[in-house]
């Protein structure tokens, strides 16, 4: 459902589709809130809401999506710190929320996302030191923090 017209808000509904692997609704119109139903998509490999108005934070029954790869938030207006229960995603390879409000440190549970290739939390309102772990996760090929108030020493 990528780059249409599509505007309003994801219904709460969208939690009913128990086998959906992949959903994306890219470069629309879309606002409001993600609706917390979709923690119901427990076979979620794919969610990509990049290139829209969304606002609020993630809805934390997101993080209990165990099979999720990829996550693209960005380009948005999504706020609040990114939170440790993103850990939670064992799977996910990437991970983008670029070009949002998040503000904050890093989580240091983010050593747990061992499949993670590419991260960008580019272009935020993060401060802090970037967490050394950042340098133990073997499978990053793809690193974007740009645009935010970190301090400290790279790792």
């Amino acid at each position: 459902m990528d780059d249409n017209m599509f505007s309003g808000s994801i219904p709460h509904a969208i939690g009913n589709l128990s086998n959906l692997l992949i959903l994306s609704f890219a470069l629309n119109d879309l606002f409001g809130q993600i609706p917390e139903s979709i923690g119901n998509l427990a076979q979620l490999n794919e969610f990509h809401v990049d290139g829209n108005n969304f606002s609020g934070s993630i809805p934390s029954s997101l993080w209990h999506c165990r099979h999720l790869e990829k996550l693209d938030v960005a380009d948005n207006s999504f706020f609040g710190h990114i939170p440790p229960a993103v850990g939670n995603l064992s799977s996910i390879n990437t991970l983008i929320f670029a070009r949002n409000n998040f503000f904050g440190p890093i989580p240091s549970i983010i050593r747990n996302l061992s499949n993670l290739s590419i991260l960008s939390f580019a272009q935020n309102n993060l401060f802090g030191r970037i967490p050394e772990s950042i340098g133990n996760l073997a499978q990053l090929t793809n690193i974007f923090l740009h645009g935010n108030s970190f301090s400290g020493s790279i790792p």
